[in-house]
């Protein structure tokens, strides 16, 4: 590999828990994906291409932004100086940060298919009350 590649790709070789969340988020994303295919095709008759193709391009925007932190990361152990702050940053930090937040929301994604794939189980107390909150955050962005 390029050595002008190899240091964007260090902070994800050198950290184990790195490369754990990167190959979790890329495991999650491909299960979203497939339980979604599987749910739309399957339970619901409603398959939509249009919704795979904005599906996959999110899961790629995400990876992109993988891809990002990990340029963040390079310029943090290439030296770039955050002295203003108080509390130092572990190397690989960054990259991690961001794929537990994708994670979480690849877990939320599949536990909404899940939900819509059991409707008897939608109707829990706990589900009407996610789908009551995703309700009103959809109402206020509109």
């Amino acid at each position: 590999m390029p050595p002008s590649i190899e240091v964007f790709v260090q902070p994800i070789r050198d950290n184990m828990a790195a490369q754990v969340v990167v190959e979790s988020l890329i495991m999650l994303s491909v299960v979203d994906v497939l339980m979604g295919l599987a749910n739309a095709c399957l339970i619901q008759h409603d398959y939509s291409s249009h919704e795979l193709r904005e599906g996959i391009t999110r899961k790629l925007m995400n990876l992109g932004m993988v891809c990002a932190a990990s340029v963040i990361d390079s310029m943090l152990i290439g030296g770039l100086d955050l002295s203003s702050m108080s509390i130092p940053i572990p190397d690989g930090s960054v990259v991690v940060a961001i794929c537990i937040t994708f994670c979480a929301m690849e877990l939320s994604s599949i536990a909404e298919i899940w939900a819509e794939a059991h409707p008897e189980a939608s109707d829990s107390p706990i589900w009407q009350m996610l789908a009551h909150s995703k309700d009103g955050l959809h109402k206020e962005v509109e």
